[in-house]
């Protein structure tokens, strides 16, 4: 995981994370997804219901009024998220979990979904949902680009930086652009209606799919291909929220716009800025 100083592209500072065993993943909660009002009416209805079946009953309803109380912590789809399996000891209702694209598209157009679905399976055991993120690189690990993009030609840049190794691959290329569509595709065919699903971050470009390449941005991929990332999530999902990492308008210098897209951002730090606040202090 990444490093107790991790430098942030956007901000241009550091960024501290903790080990793996302890750090979080803090989530900005999304806009509704479309079919949130039908299931609102259909709830408003069956309560209504309710009601007059109660009132129908005369003397057998009885009115109780409930005493505020604070939420949960562990209410469902908020708060604080471990990495899957850690951090027992305070109540969450999400886990998450990276996966290298190498793990689940072993051949073009083929998929393995068990790595991902035992995830889910162990997640929804503990009483939680999944929240994951496909990378292609990772610093500190080998390349997350499939065997067969590489050895079709696909080139990966190598650098060093505090001390670990990146392998950024060419976003452009045509097989990458294809790859990356086409499992994005599948993805959503195969989990936009798991209910074990929470959220998944939209990854696949960046370091630890992140959407950033510091502190080589000559590497970063290039507005078009964000857009047809964003195109194959917008295509791929209306259940399943999806969250990108950076807001960002029409006169974004790096990022393709995503202000008016039906997506959700997330922040993989907490108690640190990690966009320009304008104190130095953040």
């Amino acid at each position: 995981m990444k490093s107790a100083q991790q430098t942030h592209r956007r901000a241009r500072r550091f960024v501290p994370a903790a080990s793996p065993r302890t750090s979080t993943l803090s989530v900005i909660f999304p806009p509704p997804p479309r079919h949130v009002g039908t299931r609102v009416v259909s709830l408003a209805l069956a309560i209504a219901s309710l009601g007059h079946h109660a009132m129908a009953r005369g003397h057998d309803a009885e009115w109780i009024e409930l005493e505020h109380a604070p939420a949960p912590p562990d209410n469902p789809l908020k708060g604080f998220v471990p990495y899957a399996g850690q951090a027992r000891d305070f109540p969450h209702s999400m886990e998450f979990r990276y996966f290298a694209l190498s793990e689940i598209m072993p051949a073009p157009d083929q998929f393995d979904w068990s790595p991902v679905d035992r995830f889910l399976e162990e997640v929804a055991q503990r009483g939680c949902q999944g929240i994951f993120r496909v990378w292609l690189e990772y610093p500190g690990r080998p390349s997350g680009l499939p065997r067969w993009l590489r050895e079709s030609g696909v080139h990966l840049t190598p650098y060093a930086h505090e001390q670990q190794v990146t392998l950024t691959p060419d976003y452009s290329h045509p097989a990458v652009r294809r790859a990356m569509v086409t499992a994005i595709q599948a993805l959503g065919t195969r989990y936009d209606s798991d209910p074990r699903v929470a959220y998944i971050t939209a990854g696949f470009l960046g370091q630890w799919g992140e959407w950033h390449t510091y502190p080589r941005d000559d590497l970063w991929a290039p507005k078009a291909v964000q857009e047809e990332i964003m195109n194959a999530y917008e295509r791929s999902f209306h259940r399943v929220p999806i969250l990108l990492r950076y807001p960002a308008g029409e006169q974004d210098p790096d990022y393709a716009p995503n202000h008016r897209r039906p997506f959700g951002y997330h922040d993989d730090s907490f108690a640190w800025a990690t966009l320009e606040t304008g104190r130095k202090a953040d």
